[in-house]
């Protein structure tokens, strides 16, 4: 007779106990970027390639939130590029430019990796660091692409495990600081400032000289 008089009761206290423990679990296995970059660019970059970008970047980064673990937070966003992409392909454009976008304004990404279009429309959102203000001059390449990014062609870091499949000619860049923005969506100094070592450490990095 228990579950005639307490058949809906019983399923909504199931149910009410599943979401709590999938939400416990969530929230114990969930971890907390110490760094976050956001790419976006005709290639893909694989669970493979983004654990093997997150390996290397452990070696850089520094442990923002204090849990004892460095994570590499990744964003990317496959987009189709060039004056002759194919129809199908401009439904998967919107929604990349929507997410862009998003991203740009209220997310927490701070290192970009982008492909020219999308660093040309960083730069008229006025949302990009100088490259002269995060690294020493005499660190930066002889060919950036301009003063405020730089190709990844161009640095050793970008030929490490997992960072080697970004297309080359992406442009690698920085977000300003949120202390030059009036609205910053939660984005702190300290966590920007904790991508700043890993950016800085891209161009510090210096690969072995293959012998002629």
């Amino acid at each position: 007779h228990f579950w005639y008089f307490y058949k809906w009761q019983t399923i909504i206290s199931i149910i009410v106990v599943f979401g709590i423990g999938l939400g416990l679990v969530q929230l114990f296995t969930n971890v907390s970027p110490d760094a976050r970059i956001m790419y976006i660019g005709p290639g893909y970059l694989s669970p493979n390639v983004k654990t093997d970008m997150g390996k290397v970047a452990e070696q850089y980064l520094n442990d923002y939130n204090g849990d004892n673990k460095k994570y590499l937070g990744i964003l990317d966003i496959t987009a189709a590029v060039g004056d002759n992409i194919p129809q199908t392909a401009y439904e998967l454009n919107t929604e990349a430019a929507k997410r862009f976008n998003v991203e740009i304004t209220t997310g927490d990404s701070m290192i970009y990796l982008v492909e020219e279009s999308f660093y040309l429309q960083l730069k008229d959102m006025g949302v990009l660091e100088k490259l002269s203000n995060l690294i020493d001059t005499d660190l930066l390449p002889d060919n950036t692409y301009d003063e405020y990014g730089v190709r990844v062609s161009n640095l050793d870091f970008f030929n490490l495990d997992g960072f080697s499949a970004v297309p080359d000619n992406t442009i690698l860049c920085m977000r300003q600081s949120p202390v030059s923005e009036e609205l910053s969506y939660g984005r702190t100094v300290e966590f920007w400032n904790s991508n700043k070592a890993l950016f800085k450490a891209m161009f510090e990095y210096k690969g072995e000289k293959k012998p002629d």
